[in-house]
């Protein structure tokens, strides 16, 4: 139960007026039936034969999409010889890689408003269109505007692949199924140079076009038969208004102009040219306006502006920027080395194809190693460094250089490329929602297309300058040199045919040359690895509703609940006492009704422990007029998300009986609502299993969704059944840190859910297990054990661990002073653990605490007096205000008292016990120790104990003591910097070597010359314009006094003679006994 037991007027899961809808009445199931999960409830991921069916048929046009963007690399030299134009060879593949640059981006946002199997179809249209017009072009104009339809078509293929592995796979093993698709994209890429120069040299250059036309027109059919379209039924007008086109047409000018201008440069045209300055402030223009459609007109993103302002989605795309510019870099000036040297453009392509066996095994064995794992960055460094060695090797090749050195070359640039696109894709979908994977997926794409495509044009500029400039200073002596200087430049078959004396020279300007384009690719590495050092990536995924996970919750069970050696501690629990009302689940049909329980009943059931957000996310619950309609079968699916996976997940484990505190409290009946709260240790102590959602902030978000890892490890330690002190080695994050330490700096966090609210600490401590749901992990724990998914242990030192102190407790006797004194220890822990929780009603301080109180009960044995026990009234009294980090209450006027002031209860702040244990009550000088005359407490409800109290007071005879109480503002801007010191009168001496510290309780008020708690309904003058206040106050001593310390309670009086509030806790060390009276007088004190 949590802080969330109102009916308000904000909230909407309930409407009163409008019957639930429900199915036709089924025969509930009995209590006592144990059956097996239900197999109709089919995991929601697909088979292995589903994925293989699909991802079959899309391969194919990734295949052939990978294999267009270098079959133009062994293509090139003929292509630009037969239309006499060396600048041809850079648009060859520029053209190609504009038109995918431009459409991925698209391709994400586009694909999620109308299907991915439309997208795929559309793709594959465009791709045989461009390819065909490539083989019958009969200018290089035909032929470039052919590569950029095709490029289109092949970058949409590419990028619609991914988002529909991010639909059907889970993440943690998408790595895997990701590393098959770079597997077909890198065999692809590799055979594509091969393919071309085979082709050109039986048939010619053309063929190399039109043999794939029929392959890819085969790949459209079978996308249309295996590909399932949208469940979207709705119409093409109004898909068509979801589409931001002035988006999609600014994103595309700014990256079309900005590609035009990087490859006219140095190619067309000179860098200072009209034309590329004019491409590059247009496209810079036109980015611009981008953003501004962006973030201010468009409806549904192109590209979010926010996802590139995350900085693991902006790492991981730069990653694949850096890691494609440097990749094209070798797969198009690599044959060019090659056919310089004089082979031809089949035996260049075939020096290509480690390239691509290194592509595939890198993103395969990436993909594999991040599935065990779950990690990337040492994964990461490895390839990176793989890369990096092959380009420096690349870099050193000269005529001379054995083959098989060139090959492991080209292989370790191949594996780097290849385990970096895994590492990066799956370091981008890793950072966002699901509904976000494809667009983020579509500015990953982006990066690769414009990377590429700058890192050939880069090349291109680099190897033609370096190159004229070469040729220019050994031969313009040489007779009619321009005319062969350019021939060379146009044309790689003048090589063939190079002037006596020529040859040594014109290879030594091309070795410098490519030497030069290889070792800049190696100063673009670091650009890799300072994106995986300082990106902070997010952490891989997996799904809590795997099989994974049902199996280890069902392992734990079992060995829990049949006292397997480890967990003897933990009962059995087969049959309990049900509480007042269940919901019962139909084990055949997705229908759900309460049932009011008899004294008789027996069963196991499930509890949940969740939290209900704000007023207007409030679940479904009942009330006095659907309580009727709860009691008929109701589908699950009317149902919130939390309440809907919590029952899936007791089906999954055989459990058919759940308790869900808004489904079986009357939440408008104040009666039954305080007689089932006040049962609350009953309910959760007698489960079976408590389901603890700690990763949904409202009922209305799914917990068993993907997980969020951080993977990094940290210990916790406990001790087994034989005193053996075990620690666990558990991945580290927020959620398991605050979780196993409970410290109060991480609740300023937020995160962690059910760990700051104060309803859910007791359904956590009494619950016999425990199922947390974490933001990144399963946590299990009982009486005996604690586990998680991931986890090793080794011996190590006693950790202090609640569970196993209660359980001691249990089995002590009952006169055994150690369990007195650990009783003591534990309650004031655990009111510590409460108050520094939050709750949204402050008349909840006692009744979220009551289950916890009902359970200690057992070991006090007496009257519970709003939060203190009457065997423990001195000490119980002696508690301060602790300083968290928390919102300084105390600097703020109090609500009218929901409990008396001298119960901690009485404050909605953190409060803890003064660690001073060598006080002692029982020692206080003679004639000082106080009487109790009289405790009074008035329950608001005879059925709740433990609850709220309408008034209570102590009547005291004690000696009190005058003191004046001052109040100093430190700040006039803030309320809470206050200094407050005491000033003793003349009958109490205090030593200059004595130091006193009070703790006030709230903010203090002056009603005449009497201190007294500031409240909002009073109108009292406190520090609020003013910088300073005194009055009169009171000090009553509770313990000390004789043995060096002395500590009492500071008292207002109130408006009623005689009648005393508590204003906080003074104490005192290095007192001396003589500084007071030797008799002083006793009178009567009213504590209210």
């Amino acid at each position: 139960m949590s802080d969330r037991h109102r009916t308000s007027a904000a909230g909407r899961s309930v409407d009163e007026e409008s019957p639930l809808l429900a199915r036709e009445p089924t025969k509930p199931p009995s209590f006592r039936q144990s059956a097996e999960p239900d197999p109709s409830i089919a995991n929601e991921e697909p088979s292995n034969k589903h994925l293989f069916i699909v991802f079959g048929s899309v391969f194919t046009g990734v295949f052939l999409a990978a294999l267009d963007t270098t079959v133009v690399a062994t293509l090139s030299v003929p292509i630009s010889n037969h239309f006499g134009s060396a600048s041809l060879l850079s648009w060859l593949g520029s053209s190609y890689r504009v038109a995918n640059a431009m459409c991925q981006p698209l391709s994400g946002r586009l694909t999620d408003i109308f299907s991915r199997r439309s997208g795929l179809i559309v793709c594959n249209v465009l791709f045989a269109v461009g390819t065909l017009m490539c083989g019958l072009a009969t200018s290089k104009w035909v032929l470039l505007t052919g590569r950029a339809v095709a490029g289109m078509g092949g970058g949409g293929l590419n990028a619609i692949t991914a988002f529909l592995v991010s639909d059907l796979v889970p993440l943690r093993k998408r790595g895997v199924i990701q590393g098959f698709v770079h597997i077909c994209y890198g065999v692809g890429a590799g055979l594509g140079g091969l393919f071309g120069g085979w082709m050109n040299d039986l048939w010619g250059w053309r063929a190399a076009f039109l043999y794939r036309v029929p392959v890819i027109a085969i790949s459209a059919v079978l996308v249309c038969l295996t590909v399932k379209g949208s469940s979207n039924k709705a119409d093409g007008s109004s898909r068509l208004s979801r589409v931001d086109f002035l988006g999609a047409f600014t994103l595309c000018l700014a990256l079309v102009l900005l590609l035009l201008g990087l490859n006219a440069g140095g190619n067309l045209v000179e860098w200072t040219h009209p034309l590329v300055l004019a491409s590059m402030s247009l496209s810079a223009v036109a980015a611009g306006m981008f953003v501004f459609v962006e973030t201010t007109w468009a409806k549904e993103f192109m590209i979010p502006m926010h996802l590139l302002l995350n900085q693991s989605v902006f790492a991981a795309c730069l990653m694949n920027w850096f890691i494609c510019m440097v990749l094209f870099m070798a797969t198009f000036y690599v044959p060019v080395f090659f056919q310089v040297n004089g082979l031809s453009t089949t035996a260049s392509g075939i020096r290509l194809l480690p390239q691509s066996v290194g592509t595939a095994i890198g993103s395969l064995t990436s993909g594999y190693i991040m599935k065990r794992t779950g990690q990337y960055w040492s994964l990461g460094l490895i390839v990176v460094s793989a890369s990096a060695f092959g380009f420096a090797g690349l870099s050193t090749m000269t005529i001379n250089t054995p083959t098989f050195l060139t090959l492991l070359y080209v292989f370790l640039v191949g594996v780097g490329y290849g385990g970096m696109l895994s590492v990066a894709l799956l370091a981008t979908v890793a950072a966002v929602s699901h509904e976000e994977q494809a667009v983020a997926t579509s500015a990953n794409y982006a990066f690769r297309s414009t990377g590429s495509t700058i890192g050939v044009t880069i090349a291109s500029t680099i190897s033609h300058s370096l190159l004229q400039k070469g040729l220019h200073q050994r031969f313009d002596s040489y007779k009619e040199s321009e005319e062969e200087i350019n021939r060379i430049l146009n044309s790689l078959d003048e090589l063939k045919h190079l002037p006596q004396g020529w040859d040594k020279g014109v290879y030594e300007a091309y070795a410098i040359a490519l030497r030069a384009v290889f070792l800049t690719g190696l100063g673009i590495k670091p650009g890799e690895k300072h994106n995986l050092d300082d990106g902070k990536l997010h952490g891989l995924q997996w799904s809590l509703k795997s099989p994974k996970s049902i199996e280890f919750i069902k392992g734990q069970l079992q060995n829990c609940s049949s006292r397997h050696t480890g967990h003897k501690s933990c009962p059995s629990h087969e049959q309990t006492k049900l509480p007042t009302r269940m919901i019962l689940l139909d084990p055949v049909t997705d229908t759900i009704h309460l049932h009011e329980t008899d004294e008789s009943d027996r069963g196991v059931y499930a509890a949940l422990s969740h939290c209900w957000g704000p007023p207007g996310l409030h679940p479904i619950r009942i009330t006095g007029n659907t309580i009727s309609q709860f009691k008929e079968p109701t589908p699950i699916s009317d149902l919130t998300a939390v309440f809907q996976d919590a029952i899936w997940l007791c089906k999954q484990l055989g459990i058919y009986n759940i308790w869900i505190d808004s489904l079986c409290i009357i939440q408008d009946d104040g009666r039954d609502w305080q007689s089932e709260s006040s049962k609350m240790a009953q309910y959760y102590s007698n489960a079976h299993v408590t389901i603890a959602v700690e990763r949904s902030w409202d009922s209305n978000t799914h917990f068993l969704r993907d997980a969020e890892d951080r993977w990094r490890p940290m210990s916790y330690s406990t001790i087994d059944e034989n005193g053996s002190s075990i620690t666990y080695i558990i991945q580290e994050h927020y959620s398991h840190q605050a979780f196993l330490a409970g410290l109060s700096n991480y609740f300023k966090r937020g995160k962690d859910i059910l760990l700051n609210r104060g309803w859910c600490l007791q359904e956590a401590v009494l619950s016999t297990r425990v199922i947390h749901f974490t933001p990144s992990d399963i946590i299990w724990e009982c009486r005996s054990t604690m586990e998680c998914l991931d986890r090793h242990h080794r011996p190590d030192q006693e950790d202090w661990n609640i569970r196993k102190i209660l359980t001691k407790l249990e089995h002590w006797p009952s006169t055994d002073q150690d369990r007195q004194v650990a009783t003591c220890k534990v309650w004031n822990r655990l009111v510590r653990k409460y108050t520094l929780r939050t709750l949204s009603f402050q008349q909840d301080k006692l009744p979220a605490f009551g289950g916890i109180a009902s359970y200690f009960s057992r070991f006090y044995g007496d009257r519970y007096l709003a939060g203190i026990w009457e065997s423990q009234l001195l000490s119980g009294l002696c508690w301060k205000v602790v300083e968290t980090g928390q919102t300084q209450v105390r600097s703020l006027a109090l609500e009218e008292p929901t409990a008396p002031s001298w119960s901690w209860a009485s404050l909605p702040v953190g409060v803890g016990v003064d660690g001073s244990e060598d006080l002692g009550y029982e020692c206080l000088a003679a004639g000082y120790e106080p009487r109790i005359l009289e405790t009074e407490c008035q329950l608001s409800s005879t059925d709740a104990p433990f609850g709220r109290v309408n008034h209570g007071y102590i009547l005291f005879e004690a000696p009190i003591f005058e003191v004046r109480l001052n109040c100093v503002s430190l700040s006039p801007n803030h309320p809470d910097w206050i200094q407050h010191n005491i000033s003793w009168g003349d009958d109490v001496k205090i030593r200059e070597r004595s130091t006193v510290t009070f703790w006030h309780d709230t903010l203090l008020a002056v009603h005449g010359d009497k201190v007294m708690r500031a409240t909002t309904g009073r109108q009292l003058r406190y520090l609020e314009g003013v910088s300073s206040f005194h009055g009169t106050a009171w000090v009553l001593w509770l313990a000390g006094l004789n043995n060096g310390c002395a500590k009492g309670l500071v008292l207002g009086q109130t408006g009623n003679i005689g009648a005393f509030q508590r204003l906080g806790l003074v104490k005192i060390t290095n007192f001396e006994i003589d500084s007071l009276p030797n008799c002083p007088s006793r009178t009567l004190i009213r504590l209210v």
